[in-house]
């Protein structure tokens, strides 16, 4: 499986692009599994959580005038870093995501319908930041590799606020190691956007998540707020307080429980 999801993503980058100046399907605020070029400071454990990475839209089909429809493809990692003194951040963990994907958008008057749905790969792996100082890992590790269709749909309008969008999904995981993990993993949330000023909006996000592992369920919730700074063709910077709880999202400890507050910085594109 993994050779043809490779052999799918070689030939979606092998195809001449348009140059979109953003995504059809916008990445999901609050949720961990989204492209993001940032970082989020941990204030309650000295941690460092380091998002690098990237969707693009590849190609365009539009059936009639208001539905939009694109193929694209995402790679990045989401990396677990120690804060220690002298500007040093040891690397623990980090995660590798990619992957193929599918976005749609009907414009009507009032709202907006989309939807995603994305073939994608995980895999974790422990870093030597995580070894003590005989330079053996605290824990020891082992394969984690997950492959999984996630499919989410939204429906978007303003409300209260200039944009707010609800949205729920599922992710379907069809191959995994290690295997007692729960194979559907429900979602649910919320985004909203209110502008403040020409260039600066209040952006923030809820999602949540039922996943499992050995034979338990546990949720995972996720809320982001802050300002965001727009700058030209839809990019910007956001500047956020950020809360999760729940399973770890790094897969060496996805049989943990993380709970912290942070804030961070992240660069939108």
């Amino acid at each position: 499986m993994k050779k043809i999801v490779l052999l799918i993503i070689f030939c979606l980058t092998s195809i001449k692009a348009t140059a979109f100046d953003d995504l059809l399907f916008r990445p999901l605020t609050a949720n961990t599994f989204e492209p993001r070029v940032g970082a989020i400071i941990e204030a309650d454990d000295e941690k460092l959580r380091l998002d690098i990475g990237s969707s693009i839209d590849l190609t365009e089909f539009n059936p009639s005038e208001n539905i939009a429809m694109r193929l694209g493809a995402d790679f990045f990692t989401y990396t677990r870093l120690r804060s220690q003194s002298n500007f040093k951040f040891p690397v623990e963990t980090s995660d590798y995501f990619f992957g193929i994907n599918a976005s749609m958008l009907m414009k009507q008057e009032n709202y907006n319908i989309g939807a995603r749905v994305r073939i994608a790969h995980i895999s974790s792996h422990l870093v030597d930041g995580y070894t003590g100082k005989d330079y053996v890992f605290t824990q020891m590790p082992f394969v984690y590799s997950r492959e999984f269709l996630d499919i989410v749909f939204s429906y978007e309008r303003s409300f209260i606020v200039d944009k707010i969008r609800v949205y729920a999904g599922n992710n379907f995981i069809f191959s995994t190691r290690p295997k007692n993990v729960a194979k559907l993993v429900p979602q649910l949330g919320l985004d909203f956007e209110q502008k403040l000023y020409d260039f600066v909006s209040l952006d923030g996000g809820i999602d949540w998540k039922l996943a499992g592992s050995h034979g338990k369920t546990e949720s995972q919730k996720a809320v982001q707020l802050g300002l965001m700074f727009h700058t030209s063709k839809g990019s910007g910077l956001l500047l956020s307080y950020y809360h999760y709880s729940g399973a770890s999202i790094h897969g060496m400890f996805y049989d943990k429980t993380d709970n912290y507050n942070g804030i961070g910085f992240q660069v939108i594109f």
